[in-house]
């Protein structure tokens, strides 16, 4: 991981930005729990990864994402080295997301479609088709524990529904010339079930990552919203426009706008985690 570090300081950088954003929140790794602040770069670069890669960057998150890698959790974890089970909009349905992370010290490690494969059959056949589990499936108990969180919300109301999100991370390289199509017929060996049951299958390298982290999984266009400002109510701060992640403005105003407006706004973009962070309603 360190060697990486060297080679694309950003990752640092963000990494840094993640832990400060989120010291007082502890994070959960199999039967403990630490806080963000006292983790070391891999658990941060799993958890940062994770909200990125789910767009899910509320308090809620730390509540709900537990790390069963069997190296930190001492778990065994069944293909799956994270989950975590998130409320949606609709009460009726919630979304199971499923994390298998490669974290490598050389940058030229690239994902495998082999290993990808093996994760996203897994999955499917255990979480899509439970009629395909193996007899000794539910004996391992991360999955046993994921599966009757699943059940449990499943059987308590007729209609409900569970989405499943496979996501595959590494900290190198991600799609390139040399898997992308090896990778493109893993994902179209589901599209039956992702046409029919949502099943999703996302793969992402470092620089999938680090572009979540600068830009939100939702771009922002040029938007336009008048206020009426009295002059006299404006506040001139630090000028921090060279100091990456510090996210303070430049200056400060106060004024009024069309709220209805400033809702269409909220209503588009509350996706989107730059603007998330940085925009209250």
């Amino acid at each position: 991981m360190q060697n990486i570090i060297v080679k694309y300081p950003e990752l640092r950088i963000e990494l840094d930005y993640f832990r400060r954003m989120n010291e007082k929140f502890t994070i959960q790794a199999g039967k403990s729990s630490g806080l963000i602040k006292n983790q070391p770069d891999n658990i941060l670069y799993m958890a940062m990864a994770a909200s990125l890669a789910m767009d899910y960057t509320e308090d809620g998150f730390f509540e709900e994402f537990v790390i069963c890698d069997k190296n930190i959790s001492g778990m065994d974890e069944f293909q799956i080295d994270a989950y975590a089970l998130i409320d949606s909009e609709k009460t009726s349905e919630k979304h199971l997301h499923l994390f298998q992370y490669k974290i490598h010290n050389d940058f030229n490690n690239a994902i495998s479609p082999k290993e990808l494969q093996i994760f996203a059959t897994t999955m499917n056949n255990v979480f899509v088709h439970p009629e395909l589990m193996g007899e000794d499936d539910l004996k391992n108990p991360v999955l046993k524990d994921i599966y009757d969180k699943t059940q449990m919300f499943l059987n308590g109301r007729r209609g409900r529904k569970v989405m499943i999100h496979c996501h595959f991370i590494n900290n190198a390289q991600g799609i390139n010339n040399s898997n992308k199509v090896a990778i493109e017929a893993v994902s179209n060996r589901f599209l039956t079930d992702k046409q029919h049951h949502n099943f999703k299958i996302q793969a992402y390298g470092l620089k999938d990552v680090l572009d979540l982290a600068r830009n939100g999984k939702i771009s922002v266009d040029k938007e336009v919203l008048e206020f009426e400002i009295d002059g006299t109510h404006a506040y001139r701060l630090e000028d921090n426009s060279t100091k990456r992640g510090i996210g303070l403005p430049k200056k400060v105003f106060v004024g009024i706008c069309n709220v209805n407006e400033f809702i269409n706004l909220q209503n588009k973009y509350h996706h989107n985690q730059l603007y998330a962070e940085n925009i209250r309603l």
